[in-house]
């Protein structure tokens, strides 16, 4: 009876060395996945790749930015000052650093002057406390507005919406005007104002005329064409409290991209309140000429 079992149950040789290989391939299978688990790396977190937009803030050293500090080593004389196209000398005299008056010279040599107190603000290196205390010493001459000498080379219309262009056309202050007083200028019609006016309230105001050749559309040419009739009055611009602003407010500002904006608040949370441009240059991807750039538009107070 155990003989005809084994007849009908039993296996061969080959079939038991076939079923062990068997078992030996379910066994891998099984624990491979195990395995494999020990050994894999997890997926970076959302938040890990947002971080990468942030890279380098974690070193940054911040440095207080005290009245001091911003005063060089030799003796202040403090004395009335006119500060357009003032001798280097003088200005040491004052107490700035090799920096602070290179970058003034910088701006005098790029065509720009100080029309009141507040313009000397423009040098991103001057600190607040600096300005603080040569503010009392400012006396800057008031210089007559001169409107160049019409050049008839330049091809004109004859007539606009608000009538007839002369040479007696009054100069216009960029930061007051609406688009309707823009369409008496030589060449603009309803839509270059629509964009002026439009930039302008998106900027808060221009400091400089030749912000203009920002203008979707508005070309060289265009601008030599205007420019003599403009003025702009740079106390008119609208300044971002920094140490305030939210995200949303900032990355809407035509100079602060989204990025920067998220730089710029991630910098604040870690490092505090800022005190002066200077702080913005701790960020390693702002220069110079970014920081000149947006300094009008930024408000360090507290």
């Amino acid at each position: 009876m155990l003989r005809k079992l084994q007849k009908h149950f039993g296996f061969h040789k080959k079939e038991l060395n076939g079923i062990a290989v068997l078992l030996l391939l379910i066994t891998v299978v099984w624990i491979a996945p195990l395995f494999y688990s020990l050994h894999d790396q997890p997926e970076p977190e959302i938040h890990e790749l947002l971080e990468d937009d942030l890279e380098g803030l974690t070193n940054f050293e911040p440095t207080e930015v005290t009245e001091e500090s911003s005063l060089s080593a030799t003796a202040v004389h403090y004395f009335k000052f006119d500060p357009n196209k003032l001798a280097t000398a003088q200005w040491q005299q004052l107490g700035l650093t090799d920096k602070q008056i290179k970058n003034i010279k910088n701006f005098e040599a790029k065509g720009g002057s100080f029309r009141k107190k507040e313009d000397l603000r423009k040098i991103y290196t001057l600190s607040q406390n600096d300005y603080k205390r040569l503010e009392p010493y400012i006396e800057i001459s008031a210089a007559p507005i001169v409107i160049p000498a019409r050049n008839d080379s330049v091809s004109r219309p004859k007539e606009y919406a608000l009538g007839k262009v002369t040479a007696d056309l009054p100069v216009l202050d960029l930061n007051k005007v609406d688009s309707l007083a823009l369409l008496a200028l030589p060449g603009i019609g309803p839509v270059f104002a629509s964009r002026i006016v439009r930039y302008r309230d998106l900027l808060g105001g221009f400091h400089a005329i030749s912000q203009l050749k920002e203008v979707y559309g508005l070309d060289t040419a265009k601008y030599q064409q205007i420019e003599r009739y403009l003025q702009v009055d740079s106390a008119d611009v609208k300044r971002i409290r920094i140490n305030e602003v939210d995200f949303d407010e900032l990355r809407k500002h035509p100079y602060i991209s989204t990025k920067y904006a998220r730089l710029m608040l991630a910098y604040r949370k870690q490092h505090g309140a800022y005190a002066a441009l200077e702080d913005l240059s701790k960020i390693p991807v702002f220069d110079e000429k970014y920081l000149r750039k947006i300094a009008p538009y930024l408000n360090f107070n507290r």
